[in-house]
């Protein structure tokens, strides 16, 4: 529990509350994201999460500020709030509408979403990958969670990507499988992702470094493409 007896903490600066869930620590050592076994490991809990999701719902949780309520955002939701940021950048905005055209015609259903695999936010222990930092959440497609993972906490990609993807597939598929993942949503929400983690940087600049920032655009001035590393019509059913 928090200091004030409370397993969620709230903290509000001007109109943004932010939250913080009390949690016990982990032992276990880092994923290593040039490792198809971690890889694969790594896949399949993000596939029994995102089983479990399905049937959660959020509640209000009670803080020294008072109850919350149990709301996530959608990635619609994040989207729409970075257009200002990005509106003055001729590729940002060429970036943004062909993200915005994607977005509207995605198929339903959304789901409840990690938000930031990334290999930072992971632990192999005893065998199995425990998920860590849970700040993120975000109503979404489950590809927004796989195509996170096949950029490093660098953002730079896998030096196979298509290897690299395959273990993504196979992974989610133990821990869940009767998803149907497509190559395309991967691809489209990883430029999606990219995309918004430029515009947070921005927006955040004392937290970003140019090296950061350099491969970012450079990841957005040649969009992320499997189309030429795969096999044709690959995808998970």
């Amino acid at each position: 529990m928090s200091l004030d007896g409370f397993w969620v903490e709230a903290v509000s600066s001007g109109d943004e509350t932010y939250v913080a869930t009390a949690t016990r620590g982990i032992p276990g050592r880092p994923v290593v994201f040039s490792n198809p076994s971690d890889v694969t490991m790594w896949a399949q809990a993000v596939g029994l999460l995102h089983a479990a999701s399905r049937s959660y719902t959020p509640s209000p949780v009670a803080t020294r500020l008072g109850t919350i309520a149990g709301e996530l955002p959608t990635l619609g939701d994040l989207w729409n709030q970075i257009e200002p940021v990005i509106k003055n950048d001729p590729l940002l905005r060429e970036r943004y509408a062909q993200g915005s055209m994607y977005l509207e015609r995605a198929p339903e259903p959304t789901q409840i979403t990690h938000g930031d695999v990334r290999p930072e936010n992971v632990l192999v222990s005893d065998g199995r990958v425990v998920l860590l930092d849970f700040d993120e959440p975000t109503i979404a497609w489950a590809p927004y969670d796989l195509a996170r993972m096949m950029l490093d906490d660098d953002a730079r990609p896998a030096a196979n990507p298509g290897a690299h993807l395959s273990a993504i597939r196979a992974g989610y598929r133990r821990g869940r499988p009767w998803a149907t993942i497509l190559d395309d949503d991967v691809e489209q929400l990883l430029n999606v992702r990219v995309l918004l983690m430029y515009a947070w940087s921005l927006q955040d600049p004392a937290g970003s470094t140019e090296t950061w920032l350099h491969q970012l655009r450079s990841l957005l001035c040649s969009p992320w493409s499997l189309r030429n590393r795969l096999r044709p019509a690959a995808g998970l059913s």
